[in-house]
């Protein structure tokens, strides 16, 4: 499945206000694209996030948005809405220190939609090639997402690096090259941190990673769903394999 994630930086001070906008804006563009099967989920930073590698001021993300569309349809005509947003939003948005990735999701541990999300965008190693890095991270890496405890969902988001780029200028956020991106959904981000089986996975998991990803130029984080629009698909890879 195709789909899109802006991760919108506040300028200084102005993270609900930006927020406020990012709503107000997602209603409205969601009312133009529901006819492509599309749809919207917006979500805000957790003020207190215990798996967040970039504490303030250097987070991410204080606003992300998540846009799909069903299969069979394209995801062009729902991002075309979101041309020029850095100029909608005006002085709330911090623009350059924003981005805007397109992906393909790989569900392999599909479920309802889920009030947490965890990303982390990874950055593949330079030794590696993308071919090396996908094979790898689709095909062995995997093996973690399928085990962690304290979670309902998992995928696995590769990045379409030209679409991203033509998606940031339409739009008007920055860029920099995000290899995939591993996204968890939970109920309860305490009861997946205090989970027993999290002190032997997270570290092999790590280790793991070592081997094709460049973990200093990682990034993760956690947002809480504020906003829901449309009917978010459960359907994933993992039911036809």
């Amino acid at each position: 499945m195709a789909k899109a994630l802006l991760f919108l930086k506040a300028a200084e001070g102005s993270k609900l206000v930006l927020l406020n906008a990012v709503q107000c804006f997602a209603e409205t563009a969601y009312a133009a694209i529901q006819h492509c099967g599309s749809t919207l989920q917006v979500m805000a930073s957790l003020e207190e996030d215990p798996l967040c590698n970039r504490p303030r001021p250097n987070h991410l993300a204080d606003v992300t948005v998540e846009i799909k569309t069903q299969a069979g349809q394209p995801l062009a005509p729902a991002l075309a809405v979101w041309d020029n947003l850095a100029g909608q939003l005006g002085e709330c948005l911090a623009a350059e220190q924003s981005l805007a990735l397109v992906m393909h999701e790989h569900c392999w541990r599909p479920s309802a939609p889920q009030p947490i999300c965890y990303y982390y965008l990874m950055v593949r190693r330079a030794d590696f090639s993308p071919a090396d890095y996908c094979d790898y991270y689709l095909h062995h890496h995997k093996r973690f997402g399928m085990i962690t405890p304290g979670i309902e969902a998992y995928s696995q988001n590769v990045i379409d690096q030209p679409s991203s780029k033509k998606l940031c200028q339409k739009s008007g956020l920055g860029f920099y090259e995000v290899t995939s991106i591993s996204e968890m959904q939970m109920r309860d981000i305490d009861t997946f941190i205090s989970s027993p089986a999290m002190a032997e996975i997270g570290p092999e998991a790590g280790e793991d990673e070592a081997r094709f990803v460049d973990r200093a130029a990682s990034v993760m984080f956690c947002s809480s769903v504020v906003l829901s629009l449309g009917d978010q698909p459960t359907v994933g890879d993992s039911c036809f394999v």
